[in-house]
C-alpha cells in the first residue's frame, strides 16, 4: 500500500513517519512534500477511523518549521460534516514542537 512504500504506520491514535536520509530534501531538512502527505493521511485516516470512505477534495499546508530526521507525528480533528463533504485540520510535530499545520476537505465515496 502507499502508506507502506513513504514509511507512514499508526502511533497514538494519529500517522507518524521515522524520517532518514532518504527523507531529506537537498538542504537536509524533511522534504515538504513527506509533510504534506504525513497530514492529508492522518486527517484521512481519522475520518476512516469513524467508518466513512473519502477521497481528499481539497488540502492547505502550512509549514511553519523545517522537520530533520527522526520521527513526525501528526494527529488530526474534525472541524464539520456535511453531505457530501468532511472538513479537517492536522498538525505535524516533531519533539512536542509544530512543524506544519492543514485544512483539509475531503469528499465522501
Amino acid at each position: 500500500m502507499f502508506n507502506d512504500s513513504v514509511g507512514l504506520y499508526e502511533y497514538q491514535g494519529g500517522i507518524a513517519v521515522d524520517c532518514d536520509e532518504d527523507s531529506l530534501n537537498q538542504y537536509g531538512i524533511v522534504h515538504g512534500g513527506l509533510l504534506s502527505t504525513l497530514l492529508d493521511e492522518s486527517m484521512g485516516y481519522l475520518i476512516l477511523k469513524k467508518g466513512t470512505k473519502v477521497v481528499t477534495a481539497q488540502i492547505s499546508v502550512q509549514y511553519i518549521l523545517p522537520g530533520k530526521r527522526g520521527r513526525i507525528t501528526s494527529k488530526a480533528n474534525m472541524v464539520r460534516e456535511g453531505k457530501d463533504l468532511i472538513f479537517m485540520e492536522a498538525t505535524a510535530e516533531q519533539d512536542g514542537v509544530t512543524l506544519a499545520m492543514a485544512t483539509g476537505i475531503y469528499f465522501k465515496i
